[in-house]
């Protein structure tokens, strides 16, 4: 499995809590963070976003 595969799957399995603790930030924060994402990729999920981050080689 290559690196942008492996990154992949592993943003798909993190949890939000996951992700507010290394990132310490609040859980609105973290949810405003996501729905902002969600609006610029033109997405409805955090796993939508992240397969479309991909495609366009944002990540």
């Amino acid at each position: 499995m290559n690196r942008r595969k492996s990154l992949y799957y592993s943003l798909l399995a993190t949890k939000e809590k996951e992700v507010r603790d290394k990132l310490f930030i609040e859980e609105n924060t973290l949810k405003n963070h996501i729905t902002e994402i969600n609006k610029k990729l033109g997405s409805k999920t955090i796993q939508d976003a992240v397969q479309k981050a991909v495609l366009k080689r944002i990540i």
